[in-house]
């Protein structure tokens, strides 16, 4: 009997053990260099930091750099109370082949880890970021021609985009990714519409406050196409479904309007007081009943070989 006793007893003991071991460890924003000092070490990664700016109390950049010479910062706010964390990578200008394929199958996993160590929520980041390495990996498409991926996971938000260059030697040199909670994404979500008000009127692009009726009566023109012009529609979308094929007017986009993610767009309606409008919408972490309540909506219209296509490219919650 007391043997018995004593194995339940040692088991427990192991359990406990083993639990407090796993627990989560949760750290303060903004990283300081001990702590990612000290991440790096429990976890033997080979990434050193290169530099930290102390930009105030509730933001720091730490750079890191490791013996193939990259360049990773990891920007980390607390905006609030709300953390917010991105990472951004940059590849040197001379690294093989080799060094592309090895950076984006061991060092970028590396990194998301420490994502979900310092962000916390750590399993479940884990497989999403998981999720984003392997759809850029196992298609050659997304090799040469970059990604953006999004991910909702929980309350939180996951942005990530590799970036090509125009030339063959400059693809997935840079990318970045933006771990943001929900309400952190809505402000960000208000900030990119704002600075695309200002950017239009900075290049003398004009972006016209509109409705859907007001769209509708544009009408198809012979000028050189692709033409593009810009709106912002107050109101809610409904009928949100996946695409099953994308249009032959996005494929032909630059990407400087349309996000290079070919297979994960939606078709939606805008609905506003004045009318209805079939749109194309964006990748977007927002859940359907976040879309069904008023926002300020970024539409682009296309003229495309006799077609007017509408794609909502981001939807802003209106103060």
């Amino acid at each position: 009997m007391k043997k018995k006793i004593f194995i339940l007893f040692c088991a427990a003991f192991i359990l406990f053990f083993v639990s407090c071991n796993n627990e989560q460890v949760y750290y303060e924003f903004p990283i300081s260099e001990p702590n990612i000092e000290k991440v790096l070490n429990e976890n033997q990664l080979k990434w050193f930091v290169k530099e930290i700016n102390e930009v105030s109390e509730y933001q720091s950049i730490i750079t890191l750099t490791n013996d193939d010479e990259a360049i990773v910062g990891i920007n980390s706010r607390a905006d609030e109370g709300r953390k917010i964390l991105s990472l951004a990578w940059a590849l040197p200008s001379n690294i093989t082949d080799i060094g592309i394929e090895k950076f984006y199958n061991k060092d970028l996993p590396e990194l998301f880890n420490l994502v979900g160590i310092f962000y916390g929520n750590k399993e479940n980041m884990d497989n999403g970021l998981e999720e984003f390495v392997s759809y850029y990996l196992n298609d050659e498409s997304h090799y040469s021609n970059g990604v953006f991926w999004v991910k909702r996971i929980g309350d939180d938000h996951l942005r990530g985009e590799i970036k090509t260059g125009i030339f063959r030697d400059d693809r997935s040199r840079s990318g970045g990714l933006l771990v943001m909670s929900n309400s952190s994404h809505e402000s960000y979500l208000k900030a990119i519409c704002d600075m695309w008000l200002e950017n239009g009127e900075s290049n003398s692009i004009e972006i016209n406050k509109s409705t859907v009726a007001d769209i509708l009566k544009i009408p198809y023109t012979e000028e050189i196409e692709p033409v593009i012009k810009h709106f912002i529609v107050n109101g809610r979308l409904e009928n949100i479904t996946e695409l099953k094929t994308v249009p032959e007017a996005l494929i032909h986009m630059g990407k400087s309007y349309v996000i290079p993610n070919k297979d994960k767009y939606l078709s939606a309606t805008l609905i506003d007081e004045t009318g209805s409008l079939n749109v194309i919408l964006q990748p977007t972490s927002l859940k359907a009943n976040e879309l069904r309540v008023e926002r300020a909506h970024q539409v682009i219209l296309f003229y495309y070989k006799g077609n007017l296509v509408y794609v909502v490219w981001n939807s802003a919650l209106i103060n």
